[in-house]
């Protein structure tokens, strides 16, 4: 299962204050596939919209490339 994590850093950005205080709406899909015995790649598209008075998109790609041994 693909899984995202949103990292913001900093006290005072419009980021943070318009998505994390206000919240926000969106969607998120991933998909997994195994590329060869031990490695998974992961991917991951986040849509996002502030709820807040600017009303601010946010969209992020994520990959991942896991190897286990």
């Amino acid at each position: 299962m693909a899984g995202t994590i949103m990292i913001i850093e900093g006290d005072d950005n419009a980021y943070q204050n318009n998505f994390l205080e206000a919240g926000f709406t969106g969607y998120g899909v991933g998909a997994e596939y195994a590329v060869a015995k031990n490695m998974i790649a992961l991917i991951d598209w986040v849509d996002l919209e502030s709820k807040g008075n600017g009303g601010e998109d946010g969209a992020s790609l994520w990959t991942h490339l896991v190897i286990t041994f």
